[in-house]
């Protein structure tokens, strides 16, 4: 598990610095120097609040879930699954990396693999409802900025990865003891097949995850039957998270000392939310700068759009992440009960033993 953190560290931080060399390169002139002689700190200061904004009300949001489940979660619980998820997310490939440590953070406090996945699901489904009610807005309004060939690309793996999962999801929840019965079977087929008797290393996880189904369905339909003023304030929440966060590059351009079209910056930021969540790349490093400078060049100097580039991205993902990584070594190395770091080098993160 240590070897797996520490190659995908690697992986950021090497991608990283060959962007910023890169961008920094083709950007930084001598007019950069000139624009950043009327930079205003204070907008910095507003961003760095925004921020704090940002996590808050996303902590809350997790609060608000958890207790539409009867289970009780603090703030400070609820900004561990967050961080420490943001931190695993950006060195791992597609950011998968943080949902099993989210849900042992919240297992230990008495809330099953089931219900955390719930939690984590809903407020996924949250946010993605915000943008589904923003993008048609932003593509009727500002379609004349959304030409670019990149962007295009990026809008159409989103909307196709976001389909096949949504389907995915309406299937094992309609036909779930069919879905459980075609898992097991390969898996029996697989082992039949290699004159395997043992049990494999990705049998034990795939039985939690298929006996946590019935459970999350229940938990699903006590959130719609039962928990619909929570799920209304919980959505509440999402939106005002979201809003700190799409204001942050309207007041960084502001910091910069140049004119912001803040409704058309907030446009630029939904867009990149919506299409960097899975891509391939850890962190999304990479395909993040990249398209936030073929979004933003229309709107920022060409002296300034790699330092506002870097500075999008130390406020919408290092900070957090850097954050994180603090969290998760917390956790790794001072766990409650022993049993417990046990159960999440056995089970929930893969360990070294498994990948050998």
């Amino acid at each position: 598990m240590k070897q797996k953190i520490l190659k995908g560290i690697k992986i950021l931080f090497t991608i990283s610095t060959i962007i910023i060399i890169v961008i920094m390169v083709l950007t930084v002139k001598k007019e950069t120097f000139t624009y950043l002689e009327k930079s205003k700190p204070f907008y910095l200061g507003l961003t760095l609040l925004a921020w704090f904004g940002y996590i808050f009300f996303d902590c809350y949001r997790v609060q608000i879930l958890s207790k539409a489940l009867h289970r009780k979660v603090s703030l400070i619980t609820a900004a561990e699954v967050i961080l420490s998820g943001l931190f695993l997310a950006g060195v791992t490939p597609f950011q998968t990396g943080g949902l099993p440590v989210q849900l042992y953070i919240l297992k230990k406090k008495n809330i099953s693999v089931g219900q955390g996945t719930l939690i984590l699901l809903f407020r996924g489904i949250l946010g993605f409802g915000v943008q589904l009610l923003l993008i048609p807005i932003i593509l009727l309004s500002f379609h004349a900025y959304l030409k670019s060939a990149i962007i295009v690309i990026l809008l159409r793996y989103f909307m196709g990865f976001y389909i096949v999962v949504i389907i995915l999801m309406i299937f094992i929840l309609k036909k779930t003891d069919t879905f459980k019965r075609f898992v097991l079977n390969k898996i029996t087929i697989y082992k039949r097949k290699r004159h395997i008797e043992h049990e494999i290393k990705i049998e034990r996880p795939i039985n939690m995850v298929l006996n946590e189904i019935d459970e999350f369905k229940i938990g699903l339909k006590l959130y719609f039957a039962r928990r619909k003023s929570l799920l209304f304030l919980a959505f509440i929440s999402t939106l005002i998270s979201m809003l700190f966060y799409y204001f942050m590059a309207p007041m960084l351009l502001l910091a910069l000392g140049q004119d912001a079209p803040i409704l058309l910056a907030v446009a630029f930021q939904v867009i990149l939310q919506m299409v960097l969540l899975f891509m391939p790349t850890p962190g999304a490093s990479g395909i993040a700068e990249g398209s936030f400078i073929a979004l933003f060049q229309v709107i920022c100097p060409k002296a300034l759009l790699g330092i506002y580039t870097l500075l999008w991205r130390l406020f919408t993902f290092y900070i957090g992440a850097g954050i994180g990584g603090f969290i998760f070594i917390k956790i790794l190395h001072f766990p409650e009960p022993q049993e417990e770091n046990e159960e999440l080098k056995r089970g929930i993160i893969i360990n070294e033993k498994e990948d050998n």
